[in-house]
């Protein structure tokens, strides 16, 4: 714990030997204390807040930006941890609108699989959009958009 003081704020650091686990909800409370020179005290407070590491992440295949894809390729979404699959997520090609409830949809682990039913149009730019991921362990959302070129 240390101390800090200067004209314009006080500040009290904890830095605690261990790091807090990711997902966990942290209480302070700091009782009564004074606080400065002129005897002031401070009443007791209590905050709390939730720890976070590293919001989820996703990687692509076909590679943002990819040029000369076949037109057959399936659209694959790796995600840097557990999501919620049953929720109200979407993914937009081009306009074809995917869910949880599209046949075209596969889960595997982390991993989301696209196969469309017919193959993406030949020589375009195919613009895909993710809405609504929600990370399984906290909730945090992922939105993100990607693109690539067909042959």
């Amino acid at each position: 714990i240390s101390w800090s003081d200067n004209v314009l704020n006080n500040v009290l650091t904890i830095d605690p030997a261990v790091d807090f686990t990711r997902g966990s909800t942290i209480s302070v409370a700091l009782s009564q204390f004074r606080a400065t020179s002129d005897g002031y005290i401070l009443p007791a407070t209590t905050s709390s807040f939730t720890v976070i590491s590293t919001l989820p992440t996703a990687t692509f295949t076909p590679n943002d930006e990819a040029t000369g894809v076949p037109v057959s390729e399936n659209i694959v979404i790796t995600f840097s941890e557990a999501m919620n699959e049953s929720g109200s997520w979407s993914v937009n090609v081009n306009g074809t609108v995917y869910n949880k409830d599209s046949a075209e949809v596969s889960w595997s682990n982390n991993v989301l699989t696209i196969n469309p039913s017919t193959n993406l149009p030949a020589g375009s730019t195919i613009n895909v959009s993710l809405t609504g991921f929600t990370a399984q362990l906290d909730g945090f959302s992922l939105n993100r958009n990607f693109s690539f070129a067909t042959l």
